[in-house]
C-alpha cells in the first residue's frame, strides 16, 4: 500500500503511473494520514479541473472529493486548464483549498515559472506533481481518451518535470494519469 511505502522510503521518489485521475485520491489520502503535520501543495497538468461535483467518485471529481476528505487547507495549482471544456460548476473554490487556476493560452509559454512558482518551499508542505495526459497535444499523443489540440509536446512535458524536480527539496511525489 502507498503508505507503507513512504513510511519505508521517506527520501525516495514516489511516482504513481497509470489509470484514470481518480487515481490520485488514494496517493492524496495516504500522504495526508502518512503525514498529518504536513499541508499539501498539489500542482496539476491538465486540460480539466477534475472537480466536478458528481455523487459518485470518478476521473472528474478527485480533487473535490479530496477536499471533502481532508480537515486541513491545501493548495490546489490547476495549470494548462482549457476554458472551453470544463463546466461552470467546476470552477468553484473547494472546501479547505486555495485553488489557482491557469489557463493553457497563459500557460505554455510561461509553464516552467508558473510551476516554479506553484512550488511551496517549506518543510511544513509537502508538493506534488499531478499530470493528467489529456494536457498533451492529441497530434503528438493519439491515445489519450480527452483530445486536447492545443496542449503541451513532450518536450514541454519533460521541461515541467524537470522544473519541478530542481526546486523541490523533500521526497518527491508525481502522478502520471489519463
Amino acid at each position: 500500500n502507498i503508505q507503507s511505502i513512504i513510511y519505508k522510503y521517506p527520501q525516495t521518489p514516489v511516482v504513481q503511473l497509470g489509470g484514470g485521475h481518480d487515481h490520485i485520491f488514494p496517493l492524496l489520502k495516504s500522504i495526508h494520514e502518512t503525514m498529518p503535520n504536513k499541508s499539501l501543495n498539489i500542482i496539476n497538468l491538465d486540460a480539466h479541473l477534475d472537480t466536478r461535483k458528481d455523487a459518485s467518485p470518478h476521473s472528474g471529481t478527485p480533487f473535490r472529493q479530496f477536499s471533502r476528505f481532508s480537515k486541513k487547507r491545501f493548495n490546489l495549482h490547476q495549470i494548462c486548464i482549457q476554458k472551453e471544456s470544463n463546466a461552470k460548476e467546476n470552477f468553484q473554490q473547494l472546501q479547505n483549498c486555495t485553488m489557482r487556476i491557469h489557463y493553457i493560452e497563459n500557460s505554455i509559454n510561461i509553464l516552467n515559472n508558473l510551476i516554479s512558482d506553484s512550488i511551496v518551499l517549506s518543510k511544513d508542505w509537502i508538493n506534488i506533481l499531478s499530470i493528467d495526459l489529456d494536457v498533451m497535444d492529441s497530434n503528438i499523443f493519439k491515445s489519450c481518451s480527452a483530445i486536447n489540440p492545443s496542449g503541451l509536446n513532450f518536450e514541454q512535458l519533460d521541461q515541467s518535470i524537470k522544473t519541478y524536480q530542481d526546486k523541490i527539496s523533500h521526497q518527491e511525489f508525481i502522478g502520471f494519469y489519463e
